[in-house]
């Protein structure tokens, strides 16, 4: 083993295990390039004097600029070394800039400590890692414009995950990489090691979203590598890389204590689920070695087809025009937003659909990848995330920190308080060891995701396995009926009863409490018309009253509307899978019936309150058989106890929500509005006189697309059912995103779901 080899096997860990499948000169060159920076690097570590730097650009300037051979060591190289990296350079026709870069890179580490913006961290990442992935970008024989602006985002995605690794250790030698305008973001004015947990967790959240923005975005460029083990190694590498911040997740944002490793054992099923599972779909998407999918990738005329403007339509969009595609969207109704419409009558504002925002992360991230970070509404961070009311008169309160959860849980028994802390660990832990890997790419069968589970160890595995139901899960840690009617309701979050739905669903219990519940300034239809704002500033454009339907025609869809016909590319429905299929088999998840109420004063409601039925199990009994409740559970959002402008002084709208059967059964919508009214009165919310400015029932929702007014598709049930989700490729190559399809529903889910579909036809194939 040479030099180079060996400084690799030494120092470059993770780069040395992907590199395990190189042959020939481009392991050579590899094991060249990264000798040369670690040296480097090290050098000035112990010896940053402006006479070093100059012996570096000097260097630079002879073996780079005018590619002579050298004869001798020099500053901190070897012979061997200099003369390796003088071979790839010649071989590959490397360009001097790259280098130049990272001796800035260099000198930045010298003389800056902190930076100001985040532009400015930018840059650095870029100088000491964009520069390394532009130079392997052409040693994989990758060239072009899209390979280097994956190859550049790559090397800032995994510059950035070495800032957050090694955020301890840098400020112990009084260095900080995160900018500071980000730092006050969070309400960080100094970052120490005393900063306080939930800022700096906030922190983390949003910067981890950052960096996986930057590896989403580094995909892009995974076909351009012709050569099979060239792509595994940069996937690899990749995968590695990013399962560091798993594990940083893992250790609970924990950097000061001990760095964040991927364990030997974890690298290899990395490489199992890279090489077995990754590596063929992405070869079956792109052969040969200049596929034509990827002439077209690489052409801003390929034309897309969004058909609809919900928010997972609207993010595949946005994020399709800002790699290039030339993208038209077509909603039938009159308003962008899906499901998230909103009504603004008698001086209030009322959402019709999703009420709240959780993983902010996500929706942070879509809009700065965008380059629309001043489009972001402001969040509200609730306090009091819901007021559960029970049929006994007795309350409690969720709260994103546990111990006053758990002070409040004390009321219902003196083993509860413990309980609550004993169910929150498990919950985190099924969301770490399933939830995670269900979330970090597309569920395209149970062998890429069983892998992914697996890297999580042991436990996970076992964990999986031994999930029941949350029913089950809440009776297992509460003696409490009422505790155990708080858990239950997260079931119906994916439309389904805690009775027959899995534990796994315990991890939105998790989200929500660490990651906290938010309001959207101006509500979530406000959201949706930001995103469509970002989407149209990159170019889209959107056909709003422009019902459209797609077939297949040789090579691409001819999509129409009205009379009119055009020839895309790539499709992209934001619709369920399930509304393709006819008749519909699946069990489908619960309906809902919504009422928007103005009510002329202010009411003394929280802005998220849940009055729970006195028989939970009957309630949901009486769902499936197709008929109202005589009893039922409702949800109340009250947006003006957080946000002045939902609401004139001296006026209250209210979101009021009963779970309904989808249509088919015998449910009566009179009878429907007449429960939501009873429930009100025995719940002592008083709303006369009310106005109803809205109503949405099943027929509403189906009308809308919804499979039979199922808000959330089909129902999986058993331990596993929540990781199967109906295929978003449909048989003619057509891309599903929205809540029907992986990962599910939900705002950020959505937005997820898009992500992937522009993913998918961003690689030709694979997502």
């Amino acid at each position: 083993m040479n030099d180079t080899a060996l400084t690799t096997r030494r120092y470059g860990r993770s780069f040395y295990w992907s590199s395990l499948l190189l042959r020939g000169t481009a392991l050579s060159s590899s094991y060249a390039l990264y000798a040369f920076f670690r040296r480097l690097d090290d050098w000035f570590d112990s010896d940053g004097s402006v006479a070093s730097m100059e012996l570096a650009r000097g260097v630079v300037q002879k073996i780079i600029v005018r590619r002579m051979e050298p004869v001798d060591a020099e500053a901190c190289w070897s012979l061997a070394e200099l003369q390796a990296l003088h071979a790839a350079v010649v071989r590959h026709d490397l360009p001097a800039a790259p280098f130049f870069a990272m001796l800035e890179g260099m000198e930045m580490d010298q003389r800056e400590h902190r930076y100001e913006t985040d532009a400015e961290v930018d840059h650095y990442c870029y100088c000491v890692a964009g520069s390394v992935g532009e130079l392997m970008a052409l040693v994989f024989n990758a060239r072009g414009g899209v390979a280097r602006q994956a190859a550049i985002a790559l090397g800032k995605a995994m510059q950035r995950t070495n800032i957050l690794r090694d955020i301890g250790e840098d400020l112990g030698r009084r260095r900080v990489y995160i900018a500071a305008e980000t730092l006050r973001a969070h309400g960080i004015e100094t970052l120490t090691e005393r900063t306080p947990r939930s800022a700096f967790d906030a922190l983390m959240r949003a910067e981890i979203a950052r960096a996986r923005a930057l590896y989403a975005a580094a995909e892009a460029g995974f076909a351009s590598i012709s050569a099979w083990s060239f792509r595994c190694c940069v996937m690899l590498m990749a995968a590695l890389y990013g399962a560091i911040l798993g594990r940083i997740e893992h250790e609970c944002y924990d950097v000061f204590s001990a760095r964040a490793v991927v364990p030997g054992w974890h690298k290899v099923l990395w490489f199992a689920w890279v090489a077995f599972v990754r590596l063929p779909r992405s070869l079956l998407s792109a052969p040969a070695a200049e596929t034509a999918v990827l002439r077209r990738a690489q052409r801003s005329d390929r034309r897309v087809a969004v058909i609809g403007a919900g928010f997972a339509g609207l993010t595949a969009a946005a994020l399709l025009s800002k790699r290039g595609f030339s993208v038209d969207v077509f909603e039938q109704q009159s308003s962008i937003g899906g499901k998230a419409q909103s009504v603004h009558e008698g001086g209030v504002t009322l959402d019709l659909g999703p009420t709240l925002l959780t993983m902010p992360s996500v929706a942070r991230g879509l809009f700065a990848e965008l380059g629309a970070e001043d489009l972001m509404p402001r969040l509200h961070t609730l306090d009091e995330q819901c007021a559960y009311r029970f049929a006994d008169g007795s309350s409690f309160s969720a709260h994103s920190d546990i111990e006053r959860m758990a002070a409040a849980a004390s009321q219902f028994g003196h083993d509860e308080a413990r309980a609550i802390h004993s169910f929150f660990a498990e919950a985190e832990s099924i969301y770490r060891a399933a939830g995670e890997p269900f979330l970090a790419a597309p569920f395209s069968g149970m062998l890429g995701y069983g892998l992914r589970v697996a890297a999580g160890g042991p436990r996970a595995l076992t964990l999986g396995l031994g999930m029941s139901t949350l029913h089950a899960l809440a009776c297992r840690h509460f003696k409490s009926a009422h505790l155990r009617q708080f858990i239950g309701r997260f079931a119906t979050y994916v439309g389904g009863s805690p009775f027959e739905m899995s534990a796994a669903y315990a991890m939105i219990a998790h989200l929500e409490r660490s990651q906290g519940v938010h309001h959207v300034e101006g509500g979530m239809g406000a959201l949706a018309r930001r995103l469509a704002t970002a989407a149209a500033r990159l170019g889209v454009r959107v056909h709003l009253g422009a019902p459209a339907r797609a077939e297949r025609v040789g090579d691409g869809f001819v999509v129409s509307h009205g009379t009119e016909r055009a020839l895309y590319d790539e499709v992209v429905i934001n619709a369920d899978p399930l509304t393709e299929v006819a008749p519909v088999t699946s069990r489908l998840s619960m309906s809902g019936h919504v009422l928007a109420l103005n009510v002329p004063r202010r009411l003394a409601l929280s802005h998220h309150s849940v009055f729970f039925s006195a028989d939970y199990a009957s309630e949901f009994a009486s769902i499936a058989c197709g008929l109202v409740p005589s009893d039922p559970t409702v949800y109340v959002c009250h947006p003006a106890a957080s946000d002045s402008t939902m609401a004139e002084p001296g006026r209250s709208g209210l979101f009021v929500m009963i779970n309904a059967a989808p249509v088919g059964g015998d449910y009566r919508e009179a009878q429907g509005r007449r429960a939501i009214f009873s429930a009100l009165q025995r719940a002592g919310v008083d709303v006369s006189p009310a106005t109803i400015i809205a109503e949405r029932t099943p027929a509403d929702f189906a009308r809308f697309g919804a499979p039979k007014g199922a808000l959330y598709g089909a129902l999986g049930h058993g331990r596993l059912g929540p990781f199967f989700r109906p295929k978003a490729q449909g048989r003619d190559g057509r891309w599903f995103a929205g809540g029907g399809t992986h990962p599910g529903g939900g705002v950020p889910m959505v937005m997820l779901s898009g992500r992937f579909a522009a993913n998918a036809i961003t690689h030709g194939g694979q997502r």
